[in-house]
């Protein structure tokens, strides 16, 4: 085994002690191995399967820390299965390595008739098609706007685990609703861009009109406002696209709200909050003919009793 991927297993073993009181020489040790590795790449148990993963991403700490983390995504895929009485055709966009991916493969895999995964990042996308081999998931190359264009390059800038397209080189970028052309339409969209959600839905009108798929979203004022996109773009398209129902979770994957009607406040306090660190909200968004009931979404039932 090599040195990077024993100091990686052994600090996922022992992450809970980076959390707990006196956690400081624990937190030392991941911040020195960082430093050392951070860019290697290390396998690692990934949602029951052995996963190709940065040694900086967080996301193997980030799932043991916060027992709900990615909870609304799972859910939204359950739900929606079995609102339409059959397995469901899902959209991961900005899938890195395909960490929610296997999430859903391991929690609600009987629920998908298929899942497509989009990343434009080149190394993740490496991973992502060795860590989804052998699934019925397929992985798509492709920077996504809200039209054909170039964008900037996706860096690595908030953490190891995301990439967001505020890079100095352009990228050719086209519209998912041209990626999807000719294919059977997704009954579940989940978006994840780092601040460019909104264009990413806002090149997806014709899936959202014709398809009416549920959507969850990340809302992320404060990379929004970074990139130089509008973080309201977003709920326009959805509006306009007959979208009416929103659930808020937290970045932790808890309940926060439903209703986008204090858009305005939620955004100062993600902007200006001094306690709360990288503040954003994941959300649901429900066409107004959806069947998925959005209490019972926002309950996460399905979540608390599939046996975790």
């Amino acid at each position: 085994m090599r040195t990077a991927d024993l100091a990686h297993r052994t600090l996922i073993r022992t992450a809970s002690l980076g959390w707990s009181r006196g956690g400081t020489i624990w937190r030392k040790a991941q911040a020195l191995a960082v430093s050392r590795s951070g860019d290697a790449e290390v396998t690692t148990a990934l949602h029951g399967r052995p996963a190709s993963i940065n040694f900086a991403n967080p996301y193997p700490i980030a799932i043991r820390r916060y027992p709900n983390y990615n909870a609304p995504q799972v859910e939204l895929v359950a739900l929606t299965c079995h609102a339409l009485g059959h397995p469901v055709r899902v959209v991961d966009v900005g899938a890195a390595v395909g960490d929610t991916a296997l999430l859903l493969l391991e929690r609600c895999g009987s629920s998908i008739l298929s899942l497509d995964c989009v990343e434009g990042e080149d190394r993740f996308f490496r991973m992502l098609e060795h860590n989804l081999a052998g699934s019925l998931a397929r992985a798509h190359h492709a920077m996504l706007s809200d039209q054909v264009e170039y964008v900037g390059s996706l860096v690595r800038s908030q953490h190891e685990g995301t990439a967001s397209a505020e890079g100095s080189t352009g990228v050719h970028a086209i519209t998912l609703d041209s990626l999807l052309a000719g294919t059977d339409p997704p009954d579940v969209i989940k978006v994840d861009t780092d601040g460019y959600d909104g264009k990413v839905l806002g090149g997806a009108a014709h899936l959202l009109r014709s398809a009416r798929p549920s959507v969850l979203f990340e809302w992320h004022p404060g990379l929004c406002h970074r990139l130089g996109t509008e973080d309201e773009e977003a709920f326009s398209a959805l509006r306009a696209a007959g979208y009416t129902r929103f659930v808020f979770f937290t970045k932790f994957g808890q309940f926060s709200h439903f209703g986008d009607e204090h858009l305005d406040k939620l955004r100062r306090l993600c902007l200006t909050t001094a306690t709360l660190s990288d503040w954003h909200y994941d959300v649901a968004a429900l066409h107004a003919d959806s069947l998925v009931d959005e209490v019972e979404l926002s309950d996460l039932r399905y979540w608390g009793c599939s046996g975790w």
